[in-house]
């Protein structure tokens, strides 16, 4: 390069200190983007799970139909975890892959 050889400039200019730093910030970008992206969905579906378990606490079960002078017929506890962890599982999935 300009007649200097690149092994004379990597030596001279890209000393142990300059390394570590380098290294530093590579790692301080990679936590941050893992904080700023990854943490924030896991919250959300942590979240979205305990809404999920207090529905599920006996007497809160939603009403799948009610007819007049019928007693009301109650999703299933498991019918009902299914369709929640499809749904909550398809957005996880898509939130991480727009991030």
């Amino acid at each position: 390069m300009g007649g200097v050889p690149i092994r004379w400039l990597a030596d001279r200019l890209l000393t142990e200190k300059a390394y570590r730093s380098a290294v530093r910030v590579g790692l301080e970008a990679g936590v941050l983007f893992f904080i700023i992206t990854f943490v924030p969905t896991v919250i959300g579906f942590l979240i979205d799970l305990v809404k999920f378990l207090v529905a599920m606490l006996p007497g809160n079960l939603p009403i799948v139909e009610q007819w007049p002078l019928a007693p009301p017929v109650h999703l299933s506890a498991l019918d009902w975890f299914g369709i929640n962890i499809r749904v909550e599982g398809a957005q996880l999935l898509r939130q991480l892959e727009i991030s």
